[in-house]
């Protein structure tokens, strides 16, 4: 037993060690001839790892950006404290309601494509104060899709559905359902779920299901056309497991596709700015995936283990993040600026959607506590897909006027 631990200890530090050199290696190699250099920094495993591998490397005129509306939030102590550490100087950046505001509008009126992902505001609202401060960014997105997605809903939504449906045939599966909606509500997330094609638990648009989405606009849409659906139908034939199918459908595919655009629609376009990915490296990919499962997630919902570790091995017990942080900013308070964009008609569609929904106004619905993080996230998506079409509309006439 002594001889186990003493190489396992060993293969875990072999492992520490390489990781490091390679992310090292892949900084080196991004920020190779630029002199200022700003990392996007906040507090969370991705972004300290990065951190504590350029403090190794001294790389001079570094800053460490953080993106806050509450400097007393726990994930921007964390930060501080971090950056303090590791001996790094720190810009702070506060957002209020009008740069969230100008901010979201800066987005639409650069994006080719309504974009239902509010990470992207505090980037813009940040980059307008600093962007001639620097000659590229570091973002530490990019490693989800090696070391394995975790979502923990996913496991009574897809794993416990297929092992159930080994023992109840297809055939049956819809009495079964009706079995269960005697006891579970009709809102319930995975009552929802399973009362639908097994494809629909991780395809919708922005959170929105396929029957919820003929209910808010009145269209018929057929999901099952769709890319991400046929990518399902194939993991399914398969038998993969959880991790396998939210890896291939949200680390495969939105992941690179969030980072690339990201990096093309607020530096690229809107700042003429450059962002690098270190952990986006073909060299870190492949040993990550030689690497055993338990250095990469762990059955109980925690992915990027070896990050974890690195971090562990680094930093005193204060400094590690608990649990994930939500967005910077609040998101009720980007909302409130544009209820009239979201009108009765649509007002009512979402009553239909939400059986429990009984509220007078949008504005109740916002501030409803029930789901309040998920429902607010799924309105910025009908947010941003009204505006984008108001701005590109009136675009639209303003260049036909132009052409006649």
């Amino acid at each position: 037993n002594q001889k186990l631990f003493r190489n396992e200890k060993f293969n875990l530090k072999h492992n520490l060690d390489q990781f490091e050199d390679l992310l090292i290696y892949s900084i080196k190699q991004r920020i190779h001839g630029h002199t200022k250099v700003g990392l996007l920094f906040s507090g969370g495993k991705d972004s300290t790892a990065i951190a504590i591998a350029l403090s190794k490397i001294q790389v001079k005129n570094l800053i460490a950006i953080t993106i806050t509306n509450n400097e007393m939030a726990a994930f921007t102590r964390r930060a501080i404290k971090i950056c303090k550490n590791l001996g790094i100087k720190q810009r702070i950046i506060n957002l209020d309601n009008k740069i969230l505001k100008e901010s979201f509008e800066t987005l639409i009126k650069y994006s080719e494509q309504p974009i239902g992902d509010p990470a992207m505001i505090p980037l813009i609202a940040a980059t307008k104060k600093i962007n001639d401060d620097f000659d590229v960014f570091i973002d530490g997105t990019g490693n989800d899709y090696y070391f394995g997605f975790v979502k923990q809903w996913g496991y009574k939504a897809y794993s416990v559905r297929i092992f159930l449906e080994k023992v109840i045939s297809k055939k049956y599966w819809p009495l079964f359902i009706k079995i269960l909606s005697l006891v579970y509500k009709p809102s319930n997330s995975i009552f929802k779920k399973w009362s639908k094609n097994i494809e629909e638990t991780f395809v919708t648009w922005d959170g929105w299901d396929e029957s919820e989405i003929k209910n808010i606009f009145d269209q018929d849409i057929n999901l099952s056309k769709t890319f991400l659906w046929k990518k399902m139908n194939d993991f399914n034939k398969n038998k993969a497991d959880l991790i396998a199918v939210q890896t291939g459908v949200y680390g495969n595919i939105w992941e690179p596709h969030a980072a690339t655009r990201k990096g093309k629609v607020v530096f690229n376009k809107i700042f003429k700015a450059e962002v690098v990915y270190p952990f986006m490296d073909k060299r870190i990919y492949d040993f990550v995936k030689t690497l055993p499962i338990k250095y990469k997630f762990s059955k109980n919902g925690k992915n990027k283990i070896l990050i974890r570790e690195y971090l562990k091995n680094e930093l005193s017990s204060e400094l590690l993040e608990e649990k994930k942080g939500d967005l910077v900013f609040d998101l009720n308070l980007l909302l409130s600026n544009y209820r009239n964009l979201i009108d009765d008609k649509l007002l009512i569609s979402l009553i239909k959607v939400f059986p429990n929904f009984k509220m007078k106004s949008l504005f109740d619905f916002m501030n409803d506590d029930t789901n309040k993080n998920s429902k607010n996230h799924r309105l910025y998506s009908l947010l941003t897909l009204s505006y984008w079409l108001q701005n590109n509309v009136k675009k639209f006439k303003k260049n036909t006027k132009k052409i006649e």
